[in-house]
C-alpha cells in the first residue's frame, strides 16, 4: 500500500495562519459561557439532542445521562425520562443524525435512541464478534460510521491478545475488519483507556488518531498525517507523545493528567459533515493551556484551518451539534472521578464551522 505523509498545523502556527483567515478576529472561536446549575462529573461524552433543544452530558461516576438545556439549567436524566427501555445506566453517547443518537450502556449494549429517547434498535456486538481475527473481548472506544462501527478494543486468539482498531458491520459483527493492532503493553494504549476521543468518521469512512511516539492521523486509505509543531528557531518539529507515569495508587490519575497537561498533543478527533476537526493543546505559562481546533479536510489529508478556542481551562471535552458546539471546560484531575466542571462555552455551529 503506498503511503503518503502529509502535515497537519499545529496550535502553535495560529498566527502564520492567521491572513488566510481573513480578519484577526475570525482566528478565535468564542461564543457565550454558560455555568451548569448541577455539576456534571467525569464526563468525557456528550451529544447535543436531535432536536438542539437539550445538551446530554454522561455523568460516569452517577451512572447517568445528565439533561441540561443550552444555557446550562439541570434538566433531569434521561434514564428517568425514558420510557419503554431495556437497557442499563448509558456510559458513553455519540450522535448520528438529526433524529437519533447512540448510546452504550454498562452491559456493553448498543442502543440507538429517538428525539424521545426512545429505543429504535439494539446491538450486542461483543459477544457476536468472533471472527478470523480472533474475539472482540473488551470495547473501549467506538464510534458510528456508516452501517459499521468503528471501535478500539481488545481481541483475543488462542493464547494471544493484542489491542485493535477495527471496523464492525452492525448486522454482521463477525465479518469485522482490523485496521491495525498493538500489543496490550504498548504505551500508546493507554491513551485509549483516558477518555479523550480518538476516532471519527466521516461520509462512513474510518479516521483514527495513532498516538505513536509521533502522533498522527491514520486514513481510510493508510496513508499518515502526521502532526507537527514550528519551534523557536522557525522549524518544524514532530509533535511527541509524552510518557506517562506508570505509578500506582491514589495519586495516579492526577499525575497521568498531569502530565498531559503539561504537553502539546491532540486530545480529540470529531468528524462533522464533510470534515475532521482534531482538538489540540498547548500548555501556557503558570499551569494554563491554549486550546486550538483544526479542521481538517479527509479528500485533501491537510488542514485547512486552525482556530484558537476562547479558553484556558485545564481539560476540555467537546460536543459538536447542528445548531451550536459546546466546549466543556473541566478543571484539574484531583483523584480517580474527582474533577470539578463548572462551565461551557456555547457557540453557535456557523461560527466554528465557517
Amino acid at each position: 500500500m503506498k503511503k503518503h505523509l502529509a502535515t497537519l498545523l499545529t496550535a502553535s502556527l495560529v498566527t502564520l495562519l492567521a491572513p488566510a483567515l481573513g480578519q484577526a478576529g475570525d482566528a478565535i472561536i468564542t461564543g457565550e459561557r454558560f455555568s451548569f446549575s448541577m455539576l456534571p462529573r467525569w464526563t468525557h461524552s456528550g451529544v447535543w439532542a436531535p432536536d438542539g433543544k437539550r445538551l446530554l452530558l454522561v455523568d460516569a461516576i452517577s451512572s447517568r445521562v445528565r439533561l441540561y438545556d443550552p444555557e446550562g439549567q439541570y434538566q433531569g436524566n434521561l434514564k428517568d425520562e425514558s420510557t419503554g427501555q431495556d437497557y442499563s445506566n448509558i456510559v458513553k453517547v455519540h450522535g448520528v443524525d438529526t433524529n437519533s443518537f447512540w448510546a452504550e450502556d454498562e452491559d456493553g449494549r448498543f442502543i440507538l435512541l429517538d428525539q424521545q429517547y426512545k429505543i429504535l434498535q439494539t446491538r450486542d456486538i461483543q459477544p457476536l464478534a468472533k471472527g478470523a481475527d480472533g474475539d472482540l473481548r473488551g470495547i473501549y472506544q467506538w464510534v458510528p460510521s456508516g452501517s459499521d462501527f468503528l471501535l478500539f478494543g481488545d481481541i483475543r486468539k488462542g493464547d494471544s491478545a493484542t489491542s485493535a482498531f477495527l471496523t464492525v458491520p452492525l448486522d454482521n459483527p463477525q465479518k469485522f475488519k482490523t485496521l491495525g493492532t498493538m500489543g496490550i503493553d504498548d504505551p500508546s494504549r493507554r491513551f485509549y483507556l483516558l477518555g479523550s476521543p480518538y476516532l471519527a468518521s466521516v461520509k462512513g469512512r474510518p479516521y483514527v488518531i495513532v498516538m505513536s511516539e509521533s502522533p498522527y492521523i491514520l486514513t481510510p486509505d493508510g496513508d499518515k498525517i502526521y502532526f507537527v509543531q514550528i519551534g523557536p528557531e522557525g522549524k518544524s518539529h514532530p509533535i511527541n507523545r509524552p510518557a506517562l507515569p506508570t505509578q500506582k495508587g491514589l495519586n495516579a490519575s492526577r499525575l497521568v493528567f498531569q502530565s498531559i497537561q503539561e504537553s502539546t498533543l491532540p486530545v480529540g478527533i470529531y468528524g462533522w459533515h464533510d470534515y475532521l476537526y482534531v482538538l489540540m493543546r498547548t500548555p501556557l505559562s503558570q499551569g494554563r493551556t491554549q486550546w486550538s481546533l483544526l479542521k481538517v479536510d479527509p479528500s485533501a489529508k491537510k488542514a485547512i484551518q486552525t482556530r484558537t478556542i476562547d479558553s484556558t481551562a485545564d481539560h476540555m471535552t467537546v460536543v459538536p451539534g447542528e445548531k451550536y458546539w459546546a466546549f466543556i471546560e473541566k478543571g484539574l484531575v484531583e483523584a480517580p472521578g474527582q474533577q470539578t466542571i463548572r462551565s461551557f462555552l456555547r457557540v453557535p455551529s456557523v461560527n466554528v464551522e465557517q
